[in-house]
């Protein structure tokens, strides 16, 4: 598990561009999403998914109403992780562990660390957090806590499309001011960045008309570079406008 000094990861919070334009592990976000009337854990770069192992979610806690703690059971399905259905669930918090990641030195990336892959460019130690509102929450969303996070001021459910949203980057409850974040990272991801304030805030333009996925993410260079030059963490905020009845 990365350490987590609030200090080092303001100091060293880095652009979103690269990570953005990147198709390796740091590009990576994870978010939940209902599938064929099943509330599913994403793990993806852009509108594309893949598969990954059970293991790999350290951490996943359910929400109510006014955001009260929820219980959830939760299962592997088909390489994904599918949540039990609970109908008073409105938001679900998840914190992913995406392990080693090494370039080799053809310029592909492989879920190694650098002292596993010959003639190694480069590695990281990458970690993802997310938080999805799935229904109202009858209120604010509340913090989570966790060491990196995108928390909306409002419910962005109660906006739609085209709707102002001001929300607040925070690492460990702490405000991160001065980091890049992009309004949507799963549809035209490179025109919707803006930076936080000097409180950890910054208003973005609600997108799409249905699943909008916010993202951010910090940097820490390691002092130990054995098995990974840098430690970096990809935070997401997601939330999705539903079909009318009559659709």
């Amino acid at each position: 598990m990365i350490k987590s000094n609030n200090k080092v990861l303001m100091a060293t919070a880095a652009g979103l561009v690269c990570l953005l334009l990147a198709g390796q592990a740091g590009a990576h976000g994870i978010y939940a999403k209902d599938r064929h009337d099943e509330v599913v854990i994403i793990y993806g770069h852009g509108p594309t998914d893949e598969k990954y192992e059970h293991k790999d979610l350290l951490e996943l806690k359910g929400y109510g109403k006014d955001s009260a703690a929820l219980k959830v059971d939760y299962s592997s399905k088909n390489g994904y992780i599918t949540l039990a259905p609970l109908e008073d669930l409105k938001a679900v918090s998840a914190v992913f562990d995406n392990g080693y990641w090494s370039e080799q030195a053809d310029g592909k990336w492989v879920k190694k660390s650098k002292d596993q892959v010959e003639g190694a460019k480069q590695g990281g130690r990458y970690m993802k957090y997310n938080t999805t509102i799935l229904k109202p929450l009858g209120g604010a969303p509340k913090a989570t806590g966790a060491l990196l996070e995108i928390v909306p001021m409002v419910d962005p459910l109660t906006l739609k499309q085209g709707d102002k949203l001001e929300v607040q980057v925070l690492s460990n409850g702490e405000p991160v001011p001065n980091i890049e974040l992009a309004a949507e990272i799963t549809t035209n991801r490179m025109n919707n960045v803006v930076k936080t304030d000097r409180n950890g805030k910054a208003t973005i333009t609600i997108r799409n008309d249905g699943l909008n996925v916010l993202g951010t993410e910090t940097e820490t260079k390691l002092e130990d570079t054995t098995k990974a030059d840098k430690s970096v963490n990809f935070a997401t905020l997601a939330f999705t406008y539903p079909l009318g009845a009559d659709e």
